[in-house]
């Protein structure tokens, strides 16, 4: 996200200005900046709500993390 300068005494416009700035954002590169300590990880696309553990979390967010590096589930760089 770019640099963005907050107003203080115009939340409103502030919040725009931010959310202006959130678009712009490339995905793709943000998620270089991540990386999993086990590149062939078990991809897991859902969390299990009724009893969660810190495994089944930590594969749901690195599965996110390595599809935004992709640009998305069917590209492959």
């Amino acid at each position: 996200m770019r640099p963005v300068t907050i107003n203080p005494h115009d939340a409103v416009a502030s919040l725009r200005e931010l959310e202006r700035a959130s678009h712009e954002a490339d995905l793709v590169e943000i998620a270089q900046n991540f990386s999993a300590d086990n590149p062939s990880f078990t991809r897991t696309y859902q969390i299990n709500t009724t009893t969660p553990t810190a495994a089944n979390l930590a594969l749901v967010l690195a599965t996110l993390i390595s599809v935004m590096q992709k640009g998305g589930l069917s590209r492959t760089t």
